[in-house]
Formats: C-alpha cells, structure tokens, sequence
C-alpha cells in the first residue's frame, strides 16, 4: 500500500510552517484522537489510546510517513452477560502521517503514559540561509 501525498490548493500552504503538511489519512472504523503540537524544536504527536500496553503499538516511520499501530486481543466477556453496546473497546487501530522534510527521522522517539501516546518529532536544524560564510583561500 503506498500513501498518496495531499496538497490542496490553498492559502494555507503559501506560509510554509510545515505543520499543514502533516495529513492524516484513517478510516471511520476504530478511528483514535490525535493531536499535533508544534515546539521550537520538535513536533509532537499525541494519540488517545486508554487501555493498550506499550507492547501493543508498532510505530515506524518509512519514506517521509509515520505509522502508528496498535493491535490488543479482545477481552472475554463473563458467561452469563451480553454488551447492549461497547462503544471504549479499541482492539485495534492504525494512524498515518505525511511527514514534513523537516524531520529528523533518525531521533524519533516515543512514550506511552496514562493512556497518552507521544511521539517527538524532532526538527532538523537549518542553517540560515542570509547567513554568510567566509572561505579562506590558502
């Protein structure tokens, strides 16, 4: 499966702060919150996942796209009761992002507390580029 890059035409993209070129793409089904935080140095991506085990989620990140899965096996119900509706059980979910060129890819890292997924995406440092260099001559 090969992620098509998104790139509709508006005003948005003239202000290159690379944050507009994360896109999510995920179906309806099993669909888990997200938020995306910008820092001076980072970017930091926080998934909604109560209930999963850090050995439950695969995160790679491969050809400018982070992937994060989760998969967890499905609790049995006691004998003797049926669910009207289950509507907190994730069992499993996947979340796709394009990642802007700004990325690190090498010193992704990740944690999971309190049901909180983050992953930090660290920025690569850019050099200026009014900036001047002076090159002697020997």
């Amino acid at each position: 499966m090969n992620l098509i890059k998104y790139h509709p035409a508006h005003p948005r993209h003239f202000f290159n702060t690379g944050i507009h070129q994360f896109v999510g793409s995920d179906s309806a089904q099993n669909f888990v919150a997200a938020n995306i935080v910008e820092h001076s140095g980072r970017f930091e991506v926080e998934i909604a996942a109560p209930g999963f085990a850090k050995s439950d989620f695969q995160i790679e990140v491969k050809d400018g796209n982070l992937s994060i899965k989760a998969r967890k096996e499905q609790e049995n119900q006691e004998k003797n009761t049926t669910s009207k509706r289950r509507e907190f059980s994730y069992t499993s979910f996947t979340r796709n992002f394009t990642l802007p060129e700004i990325i690190d890819t090498e010193q992704v890292v990740a944690s999971y507390e309190q049901g909180i997924l983050k992953v930090s995406l660290p920025k690569v440092e850019q050099k200026n580029a009014d900036e001047v260099k002076q090159i002697k001559i020997s």
